[in-house]
């Protein structure tokens, strides 16, 4: 079985964050294709989870406390390569926006 972790930011309520709402359709359907999961928490908060029903056979972690995965995704590049190359044996940039699009909107 393969153990995919996905990044969240727990500081960040759920739903003023389409971060967090990608992490956990990307977690639901992973978990329904038979993976294990595990949600990463990118922040250093205290909160583990919101005001949101926890999705069952899903680990919460914290970048500093896990190794060892199959796959990472990593939310918006939000982790340095180095955390990402230590957490798991191969890694997935999940983008949500366009970076050069944002890139020009800030210019």
């Amino acid at each position: 079985m393969l153990k995919i972790g996905i990044t969240y930011n727990s500081s960040i309520k759920l739903f003023y964050s389409g971060f967090n709402q990608t992490s956990i359709i990307l977690a639901e359907l992973f978990r329904k294709l038979g993976y294990i999961i595990y949600f990463i928490d990118i922040s250093s908060n205290d909160t583990h989870w919101w005001d949101y029903p926890y999705i069952q056979n899903i680990t919460l972690t914290q970048m500093h406390k896990i190794s060892g995965l199959d796959y990472l995704i990593d939310m918006d590049g939000v982790m340095l390569p180095e955390y990402r190359k230590r957490i798991a044996d191969k890694s997935i940039i999940f983008l949500r926006n366009c970076v050069s699009f944002s890139e020009l909107d800030n210019a």
